[in-house]
């Protein structure tokens, strides 16, 4: 297996040390993935009232769309790396015991927020990140509808938003200040409380009232997939 054999692929090299300047162009890589992934979602997505909808063993729904765009992104992501195992919501997985064992891997959601693709209420998105040694290295999350793209390496402690109208960003585009996503602070008094548009629980319920009984206010941010964490 391939992480037996990490000291003949120097091209692993780079991901496993996080270097920002090393990870930049596998970051080019990846949004230009994401971008086409997006348009075949796109695609699905103009004719979603014609897919055939099924439901998974946990009952969340399942289309054509879904594992179109996990082949697509499988397919992508295996020439980039041809030994770097993927861990995909749409795939069969390895045992627990044997991923914990993986000293890297990607980690895809082809398409996040199916109920709200299915709803047709734009609120899905593509997503791929890469995990090395246990941690997160760097992410991409695409929303389609508005190509709006959303990445981060982590080690360069920040993370990007971007608008794609008739190109894809260039390595040298990728940490412009432009683009820099700043986290603003809000009165003290009022929680912002993000969750699932689709998927509401008495768990949640039951947090935001324990907020209240602080005396604190409590804003509630309704969102479809990954969008929870990106429109923060």
């Amino acid at each position: 297996m391939w992480w037996n054999q990490t000291n003949r692929n120097e091209r692993l090299q780079p991901i496993l040390s996080q270097s920002v300047f090393s990870l930049a162009d596998l970051l080019t890589h990846l949004l230009a993935i994401a971008d086409e992934a997006s348009d075949l979602a796109r695609a699905f997505y103009r004719k979603s009232h014609e897919l055939e909808v099924i439901r998974k063993g946990d009952s969340t729904p399942l289309t054509d769309a879904d594992t179109g765009l996990h082949h697509l992104i499988c397919e992508r992501l295996e020439a980039l790396f041809p030994s770097l195992p993927i861990l995909s919501e749409e795939s069969e997985v390895a045992q627990l015991e044997d991923r914990l064992k993986w000293p890297a891997c990607w980690v895809v959601d082809p398409l996040d927020g199916t109920k709200e693709f299915i709803k047709r209420n734009g609120e899905f998105t593509v997503n791929i990140a890469l995990i090395a040694n246990n941690k997160p290295v760097l992410g991409v999350i695409y929303v389609p509808v508005t190509k709006t793209l959303y990445y981060a390496i982590v080690a360069e402690q920040k993370a990007y938003k971007t608008i794609l109208e008739k190109h894809r960003v260039a390595e040298n585009e990728l940490f412009a200040s432009k683009d820099a996503m700043s986290i603003e602070k809000e009165n003290n008094e009022t929680i912002k409380v993000v969750g699932s548009r689709s998927h509401k629980s008495a768990e949640t319920e039951a947090f935001i009232q324990s907020i209240e009984q602080q005396g604190k206010q409590v804003e509630i941010v309704s969102k479809g997939s990954s969008l929870k964490c990106c429109n923060m």
